[in-house]
């Protein structure tokens, strides 16, 4: 009995080791072209640092400094964090609720499932192109559609108050990929569960 339970035990060492030495060149490379870099941006972040001299420790005076100096960063930040907010929570809301449609026995669903993934993966720059001339203000064809139901559409990224609400529709373009990632856990998932 103990020399089975000492072979069970070797062999899920060497399972082990083989694991590690498989996953070694991503984690080297996150390691070194990743993390290595994050970490050291935030330590020079707390520095003085002008390339000819050396990095002198000078603590949160960078941060107090950029604060003062620009009136901007605080809504920068407010703009981020929002745009973070609405984009992460939209994109976890339609991939899960796509990928449950999916998950279900549809007629055509291999079609459906490529035209809702088929948009994460083309080009940026393309992407980018039909996004400016869908919400042109002139020629768009979304003012177009509201002009057809009586309503004037904005300048979807021309002002303000419309801009941060176009770049979160904008970034739901590619939630086929979260859709995917969610439907491979609900197929993978027994049904008792």
């Amino acid at each position: 009995m103990a020399r089975i339970l000492s072979v069970r035990v070797k062999q899920s060492t060497q399972e082990e080791i083989a694991g590690w030495l498989f996953a070694s060149p991503w984690i080297m490379g996150f390691v070194t072209l990743t993390a290595g870099p994050i970490v050291f941006s935030i330590v020079m972040s707390f520095m003085r640092y002008d390339v000819f001299t050396p990095p002198r420790w000078i603590g949160v005076t960078n941060f107090v400094k950029i604060v003062q100096i620009d009136s901007l960063v605080l809504q920068s930040l407010k703009v981020t964090t929002l745009y973070a907010l609405m984009s992460v929570s939209l994109h976890l809301v339609f991939g899960f609720s796509l990928a449950l449609l999916l998950n279900q026995r549809v007629a055509g669903l291999s079609l459906w499932r490529t035209i809702f993934y088929l948009p994460s993966v083309v080009s940026g720059i393309s992407v980018i192109i039909l996004w400016i001339l869908l919400l042109n203000p002139q020629y768009g064809l979304v003012n177009s559609l509201l002009g057809y139901l009586g309503i004037q559409g904005p300048n979807w990224l021309g002002t303000p108050e419309w801009a941060l609400t176009s770049l979160v529709l904008m970034s739901l373009w590619g939630v086929g990929g979260g859709m995917l990632i969610y439907l491979a856990g609900l197929q993978g998932i027994p049904t008792e569960l």
